[in-house]
Order: structure tokens, then C-alpha cells, then sequence
């Protein structure tokens, strides 16, 4: 993982934790005072992103390791392990959310209405969609499925906060509105929680790369003459700054005499614009 990168990174997971444990100290507080379960349960969601930055925060630690004998292609799958441990607790947070509002449908309880309340709410969505933009920026640069899982959960956060409002501000109604509202946040979560996962699943599985991916790297080797046409490629994903691969190219006659150049060349090239580690070879 470049020195940036890496920065950039650690930056966010530690403004995520701190910011989202700030959230779940006002959340908490307010869920209790105002006794609503959606608030209390939309604090507990704030305290799994909490974690769930933290995680990310190791993650990236982790992956930025120097290679060893152990693991000669580096940590950089841990960003990818990282992403699915926290999508596994936001799926558990939204499972408790669920548990704990349908019972609140079945046996409701009145909230009590604060304007206080309601303003404290709206200062988190506010919060919550500046952290959503803030990771969506960094994570241009930083291409992580652990950003995206994170600014995924900070967009579901703010919408599950504004679900969260809605027992505060119709609490005169005679309806379980409160319970209700914590089941569909249960919902958002989860769904959220599960996109994320298969996100970060799949490289981890071994996604195969994208014709596309694989057509730009193509027309970057046929770009020197050496290179009649690329008979077979092969490429494994051991991070997102970090793809290795093997490419069987066949030789031009015309100009077998510039191939060990053009090999050197067109390394250097695969390496500055994909991060690709290439072992290019023919056969004779």
C-alpha cells in the first residue's frame, strides 16, 4: 500500500470511529430520556460503525506490511476480510434492531416529544451525510471496499436516523409508529450490510477481472512492436494497489531484436497504470 494511500485511509477510520462514537454518546442519551426505540437502537447502530471503523482503521494497518517469505505477494486482502467483518455486524445490528422493534409493535410504549431531541437528530443526519461525502471523496484516490462499506453505512445511518425522527415527531398519534420505524431501519441495514458483504467477498473468492480490465492491458502491450498479439493472461487480485499476473505474448518477426526492451518497457508501463506486477514471456 503506497504511503498516501495509506494515510488517506487511516485518516478516515479514525475521524469514523471518533465522530461515530460522539454520535452514539448523543443518541443514547436522547433514546433514553425520550424512551423511543428507534432512537436507542439507531445509538446502537452508531456504536457497530463505531467498531466498524476501528476494524477498518487495523485493516488498513495490517495491509500496509511489508512482504515476507510467509506471504511473498503482501496483506493487502486484509482491506477485503476487513470490509466483510464489518458488513457481518452491520447484518447482526440490523437482526437486534429487528428484534427489539417487533417486540416494540406488539407491546408499544409512548415516546415523549423534544424539540431538543429532534434538533440533536438532525445536527447526526447532517454529521453522517458530511461523513458519507467526506469517504465517497478519499475513496476516489483510495479505491477501498473498506471506504465504500464505510460510506454505505454512513448514507444507511443517516437515512436510519431520519426513520429514527419519525416516533419523535408524530408521537401524538395512537400507533406503533416507533416499533415500526425501528423494523424498517432493520431492513435498510441489513440490505446494506449485505451489499457490502459480497463486495468484499468477492475478490477475496477470486473475481475474475473484467473483459475490459483485461482489453485495456491487451492494447497496452500491443503498443510495442515487439508483440505480435498476447496468447493467454492470467491475473490474481492480492490487493487494490497490488494485482499480479502472468502473459504469454508471441513475438513479431519483424522485430524479435527489440523484444527484451520493449518486455522491460511495457512492465514499467502495466506497473504506473494498473498496479499490475507482470511477468511477460514467450515461448521459442
Amino acid at each position: 500500500m503506497n504511503i498516501n494511500r495509506r494515510k488517506n485511509a487511516l485518516t478516515s477510520s479514525i475521524l469514523g470511529v471518533a465522530t461515530n462514537l460522539i454520535l452514539f454518546v448523543g443518541k443514547i442519551l436522547i433514546g433514553l430520556a425520550s424512551g423511543s426505540i428507534a432512537v436507542l437502537v439507531d445509538a446502537f447502530n452508531s456504536l457497530s460503525d463505531a467498531a466498524s471503523a476501528f476494524i477498518a482503521m487495523v485493516g488498513f494497518s495490517v495491509s500496509g506490511r511489508r512482504k515476507t517469505k510467509k506471504y511473498p505477494f503482501g496483506y493487502g486482502r486484509i482491506e477485503y476480510i476487513s470490509g466483510m467483518i464489518i458488513s457481518m455486524i452491520i447484518m447482526f445490528t440490523a437482526i437486534v434492531i429487528g428484534q427489539a422493534s417487533f417486540e416494540r409493535i406488539i407491546n408499544p410504549i409512548s415516546v415523549e416529544f423534544s424539540w431538543i431531541f429532534i434538533i440533536v437528530l438532525i445536527v447526526s443526519i447532517l454529521i453522517k451525510l458530511g461523513l458519507f461525502i467526506y469517504f465517497k471523496k478519499i475513496n476516489k484516490s483510495v479505491q477501498s471496499g473498506v471506504l465504500t462499506a464505510l460510506a454505505r453505512d454512513s448514507f444507511f445511518d443517516a437515512l436510519a436516523t431520519v426513520i429514527a425522527l419519525l416516533p419523535l415527531i408524530f408521537s401524538h398519534i395512537d400507533f406503533p409508529i416507533d416499533g415500526v420505524a425501528g423494523l424498517a431501519l432493520s431492513v435498510f441495514i441489513l440490505i446494506s450490510g449485505l451489499i457490502s458483504f459480497i463486495h468484499n467477498a468477492e475478490p477475496v473468492l477470486g473475481l475474475a477481472f473484467k473483459q475490459s480490465q483485461e482489453s485495456r492491458i491487451r492494447h497496452e502491450i500491443l503498443k510495442y512492436d515487439s508483440f505480435a498479439r498476447v496468447r493467454s493472461m492470467q491475473l490474481h487480485n492480492y490487493g487494490v494497489d497490488n494485482t499480479v499476473g502472468t502473459i504469454e505474448v508471441e513475438l513479431s518477426p519483424k522485430h524479435r531484436r527489440k523484444a527484451e526492451a520493449d518486455l522491460i518497457a511495457a512492465r514499467s508501463s502495466l506497473r504506473r497504470l494498473y498496479n499490475l506486477n507482470a511477468t511477460i514471456f514467450w515461448r521459442n
